[in-house]
This record gives structure tokens, C-alpha cells and sequence, in this order.
């Protein structure tokens, strides 16, 4: 074989290889969730977490009404129906609560949108339902701006001694805003937590890709000596 016709095989070889990566890679995508506090701020970096006190100066039994904007430092929640509210832990009957947190009221089919001034690779929250009046579910649905799509369920919190339940989860893809949004009369959310990156390991698919396309290289080089 003379020396460009190796060094063309070669090439082919590391293209194939880097096309092979970079296909696992894709496929292997897919949001992490998190229903541990602990186990998401370890695998995130750095931490920046907000809760809801001091926008609700009228106490436990009352509440604070937003309409359409609240900006807490570097995040903007927005709900377009104006139907924002922080309620106190005790207004609604919400008997496991300990503290203020913020509210998708009734007639806000748009839920809340929170917006970040960077971009945010991480976001996790205490989250619960206030109520059912308007809609037995308690399922809860995140539409980032990166287009993906996460739904869960979270705790009915009046007339119950429930209490907030952690929700968090981290992308592959950086996003700029998320949609909190249920078909129940009260999504809520307390020490609403974002992120910047998170740790990552290297997926045992691409590894195992790249220890392949080695092997193939040390054997042609073996070949040609």
C-alpha cells in the first residue's frame, strides 16, 4: 500500500470514528432528574437558590399579589393571565408548610414562566399542588426553551399535612427559561434553585466507541510497521 493510499484509509478511519461519538453522544442525551435536595446541588455547580419570604411582608396567613412580574435578583417569573400570587404557608389551609412560596392561581392556562438572565444548565425546586379546585390533576409539566419536555406529579397541599416534595432535573443543552405549568388550581414552588453546569461523566457508549477506535488505530499502525 503506498503512503496515500494509507493516509487516506487513515482518514476515513477517523472520520468514521469521530461520526460514530458523535451519533452515540446524541443518542445518549436525556435529562437527569433529581428527587433528592442533596443529590442535585452535589451534581450541580454553583448554586444559587431564591425562596419566597421576603415578597410576601404580610405573613404566614396572607399573601402578596404579583399580577403579571416578579423579579427576584438575576430570574423574572412571569404569568400573562396576571394570576401570581405568594401565599402564606397557612392562608390556604396547608397544614405541612413551613414557609411563603409562589403560586399558579386559578384561570392561568399559561403557567409561570421563569426567565434567567444567563443561560442555566440545572433547575430544582420544592414543589407542590395548593389545591384541585379547578382540576383534579396533580401532574406538572417543564417546557424549557431548549425544547425539552419533563412532566411529573407533585403533593396536594391543602387540607393536608403534606409537605413540599423536591423536584429537580439538569439538561445536556443550556436553556435561557422554563414553563411551569398544571392543569390544577395552584402549582407552587418554594427555594426555586438554577444552576449554571453540572458534573458529568463520559457515556459508557462513546467510551467504549473511542477505546474501539483506538484499538483500530494501534492495529493499522501495527500493520504498516
Amino acid at each position: 500500500m503506498n503512503k496515500f493510499s494509507y493516509t487516506l484509509r487513515l482518514l476515513k478511519q477517523c472520520v468514521l470514528i469521530a461520526v460514530l461519538v458523535a451519533m452515540s453522544t446524541v443518542c445518549a442525551q436525556a435529562d437527569v432528574i433529581y428527587t433528592n435536595r442533596a443529590a442535585f446541588e452535589a451534581a450541580t455547580s454553583p448554586n444559587t437558590t431564591l425562596d419566597f419570604e421576603a415578597q410576601n411582608p404580610n405573613g404566614p396567613g396572607s399573601y402578596t399579589y404579583y399580577e403579571s412580574s416578579l423579579t427576584i435578583g438575576d430570574v423574572t417569573y412571569t404569568q400573562p393571565e396576571s394570576r401570581m400570587f405568594v401565599f402564606g404557608q397557612s392562608f390556604y389551609n396547608t397544614y405541612g408548610l413551613t414557609s411563603s412560596y409562589l403560586n399558579q392561581n386559578s384561570s392561568a392556562p399559561s403557567g409561570i414562566t421563569v426567565s434567567f438572565a444567563n443561560s442555566v444548565q440545572a433547575v430544582g425546586m420544592d414543589l407542590g399542588i395548593q389545591n384541585t379546585w379547578n382540576d383534579p390533576s396533580l401532574a406538572v409539566t417543564f417546557t424549557l426553551s431548549n425544547g425539552d419536555v419533563i412532566n411529573t406529579t407533585a403533593p396536594l397541599l391543602m387540607d393536608t399535612s403534606n409537605t413540599l416534595s423536591f423536584f429537580g432535573f439538569s439538561s445536556d443543552f443550556t436553556f435561557t427559561s422554563v414553563n411551569i405549568n398544571g392543569l390544577s388550581e395552584g402549582v407552587a414552588f418554594d427555594n426555586f434553585t438554577y444552576a449554571s453546569a453540572t458534573s458529568s461523566v463520559p457515556e459508557p457508549a462513546t467510551m467504549l466507541l473511542l477505546g474501539l477506535g483506538l484499538v483500530g488505530l494501534a492495529g493499522m499502525r501495527r500493520k504498516r510497521m
